[in-house]
């Protein structure tokens, strides 16, 4: 009897081995091909991954879980964990139809409500912190280091406040080892990048485009879109860009030097709150081992409301 009993219980532990499997590949445009960085692939019971900045993500799961992975701009796609293909391509939402009839959007009205959605997360939830995992490549004309770093931060809309708990060094071109740990950079700036970027001192006289209504008017060319989920999500996409028409009287004014974030804001349309920002920085700067160096820099966020406030996810 007990052999038996021993038997089954093994068994039983290598089919629930069996069972389990591990879910990974690639998040993708359907459309243009391109990566989806820091896509959600999440399981049913709330556990998941973010994919990496290349889209490539990797979790484990039981044969018959239900995968759903999404990102902010496209239609969710849900898969039986066994079904899972190596690449998964996601559809972006459609734009308006010419032939449906709607209000046209109030453009100042919307961005004046999302920025005021902000303040106020900020304002109410100014101390909530977070812990984060932080990847940055910096490069000088010398060496290129990776900088890995976990970390906590006051995380409603900006992070700011970072405390970085442990941090790996990079190695240089040539593969020998580097000797620039995080005391010598201005990691931290990049960390608190953002569209409205409150009290973060680096970010303190930069242009930016969700900071307040006046700024946004006075430095932007502003076009919004509206787009629709095949389940009804309603988002509006609205792009930020730098008005050259006023490059020579800022010139005068010698605001052309001052950093500036450009970029596009995706809004759900029923509650204005501000769910994914992609940006770039211009006239920008980082220093790696004290030296100064220019540069531009690209960043995403994306935004989660689960703790009732825009809290800053990736």
């Amino acid at each position: 009897m007990r052999t038996l009993l021993t038997f089954l219980m093994t068994f039983l532990a290598v089919l629930a081995q069996a069972q389990e499997l591990v879910v990974s590949g690639r998040v993708l445009d359907d459309e243009t091909g391109e990566p989806l960085p820091y896509a959600f692939v999440l399981l049913h019971s709330g556990h998941g991954v973010l994919a990496n900045a290349a889209g490539f993500y990797s979790l484990s799961a039981e044969a018959d879980d239900v995968v759903n992975f999404s990102f902010i701009g496209y239609e969710s796609l849900r898969l039986q964990a066994s079904e899972v293909p190596q690449t998964v391509r996601l559809k972006p939402f459609g734009q308006q139809l010419q032939e449906v009839v709607v209000k046209p959007v109030d453009l100042r009205y919307v961005v004046k409500a999302v920025i005021k959605n902000l303040k106020e997360d900020f304002k109410q939830h100014e101390k909530a912190r977070r812990g984060y995992f932080m990847r940055t490549l910096l490069r000088n004309p010398d060496d290129s280091y990776l900088l890995e770093t976990l970390l906590t931060a006051s995380s409603a809309v900006n992070l700011r406040e970072e405390e970085v708990k442990s941090g790996r060094k990079g190695l240089n071109r040539e593969g020998s080892s580097s000797q620039m740990g995080l005391r010598g950079t201005n990691v931290q700036n990049i960390a608190e990048i953002s569209p409205s970027a409150f009290m973060s001192p680096y970010w303190q006289k930069a242009i930016k485009p969700l900071y307040s209504w006046s700024m946004a008017r006075k430095y932007y060319r502003i076009s919004v879109k509206t787009l629709f989920g095949s389940s009804g999500e309603k988002l509006y996409r609205i792009r930020f860009r730098w008005d050259d028409r006023k490059r020579a009287q800022w010139r005068e004014k010698q605001l052309l030097p001052r950093r500036r974030i450009v970029g596009t804001a995706y809004v759900d349309a029923s509650s204005l709150r501000l769910l994914r920002f992609d940006g770039k920085v211009e006239n920008a700067f980082q220093r790696v081992d004290y030296v100064r160096m220019a540069s531009d820099i690209s960043f995403r966020l994306t935004y989660d409301y689960s703790r009732g406030y825009a809290e800053v996810t990736g």
